[in-house]
């Protein structure tokens, strides 16, 4: 009888620890959602990247470089960091514009560096990482 009972208190806790870890998931992924896919046009309406950075004013028109840094943006991975501003709240960024063919609609970006890691931050949406790929379009121009 003993050996029953404690059978089912074993098997008791175990079932009870299991539901406070997935309840601890749950709420830590209401508390701190990851961020939505990245807003992005179609790769094939954009005609213009434009980046920026104080004194730095890079353009970007043909289609295999637009190509290059939209994948970039594509493969960012979604973060758990809120963007609750309309800038990044880091001291230096870079502005990118994506402007379609008809210039109906600009999506804007910022890339920055925070505690060694590249982010892409879209305002009030959400905060990616990226690889520092992007960095050779930058460096390149400047």
């Amino acid at each position: 009888m003993k050996k029953t009972t404690l059978r089912w208190l074993g098997f008791s806790i175990v079932v009870l620890v299991l539901v406070i870890a997935i309840g601890a998931i749950k709420l830590y992924n209401d508390f701190f959602p990851k961020a939505e896919s990245i807003q992005f046009p179609d790769i094939e309406k954009i005609t213009v990247i434009e980046i920026s950075k104080n004194d730095l004013h890079i353009k970007y028109t043909d289609n295999e470089t637009i190509k290059v840094i939209a994948e970039c943006f594509l493969n960012a991975k979604a973060t758990r960091i809120l963007s609750v501003h309309d800038v990044p709240t880091v001291k230096e960024y870079y502005i990118v514009n994506f402007i379609e063919e008809d210039s109906s609609r600009i999506y804007t970006s910022f890339i920055y560096q925070e505690n060694s890691k590249w982010y892409i931050e879209q305002p009030y949406w959400g905060v990616y990482e990226i690889d520092k790929d992007i960095l050779s379009f930058i460096e390149d121009e400047a």
